[in-house]
């Protein structure tokens, strides 16, 4: 007697028993002498999908170090489709496809691929100026943060990074992230300067910042971030009164 088994649709024969005895049916065919006795047939089937195949990703540099590795898995009859991911700092090597796909056939099966990346490096060129000095420009891996300081010279002020005309900040700390490479030129002003004007009034003289005296009329310009020290010394016969502002 020839016995068929047809499983369902996305299952498979996962055991055959005649009378309680195993069986190993090919192709899921089984030909056996019928006995004189009654025959109890047990067939039992599984899915398809609870059987597993196993793709391992690897990211490798152009020099072969790891960077990392994965594992995917999908059940039989499934297919594994792999793009391979972004990873900060890096980019696929040219000559290889970005996505791979694996069919799924059989229990245990396993398959394994390799992406190649290679490290990618932007440039942050701080061109020159006067007036003060700057630090942070250089070679950045992408993704990389940037730092970058701006320190005026005395009497200037920082006005700002620019990226040809355009101001991208007012901060003479400014920090980014390197995404491509950019051309800074940082800005310095001069400060604004005011009039000092001291008019010595009775008997009495005024010194500047402890060093000299000044005449009863005095007028002079300086940067608006100058130290100044003004010390008024009476005349014998004389006692100081007061400032006057304005």
């Amino acid at each position: 007697m020839l016995l068929t088994i047809v499983p369902d649709s996305d299952y498979v024969l996962d055991s055959l028993q005649l009378n309680g005895v195993v069986k190993m049916p090919q192709q899921n065919l089984y030909f056996f002498y019928m006995p004189r006795e009654n025959i109890v047939v047990d067939a039992t089937f599984k899915s398809i999908y609870n059987y597993m195949g196993n793709v391992t990703i690897n990211y490798h540099d152009s020099d072969g170090n790891i960077i990392k590795s994965s594992d995917v898995h999908e059940n039989v009859g499934g297919i594994i489709t792999y793009t391979a991911p972004v990873i900060t700092g890096y980019k696929l090597m040219a000559g290889q496809e970005n996505t791979v796909t694996f069919d799924i056939t059989e229990d245990g099966q396993t398959f394994e691929h390799t992406f190649v990346y290679e490290m990618v490096f932007f440039n942050v060129t701080l061109n020159e100026t006067l007036n003060g000095n700057v630090t942070g420009g250089g070679t950045y891996s992408s993704g990389e943060m940037v730092y970058l300081n701006a320190i005026p010279d005395n009497h200037y002020n920082f006005d700002g990074w620019y990226e040809g005309e355009t101001k991208v900040s007012s901060l003479p700390q400014y920090s980014f992230i390197a995404t491509r490479d950019i051309s800074l030129t940082p800005i310095f002003k001069a400060m604004p300067k005011g009039y000092l004007e001291v008019t010595t009034v009775g008997g009495g003289m005024v010194m500047l910042n402890d060093l000299e005296y000044l005449p009863a009329n005095y007028k002079m310009q300086y940067y608006q971030d100058a130290d100044i020290t003004l010390t008024a010394t009476a005349d014998s016969g004389y006692v100081f009164a007061y400032w006057e502002n304005g």
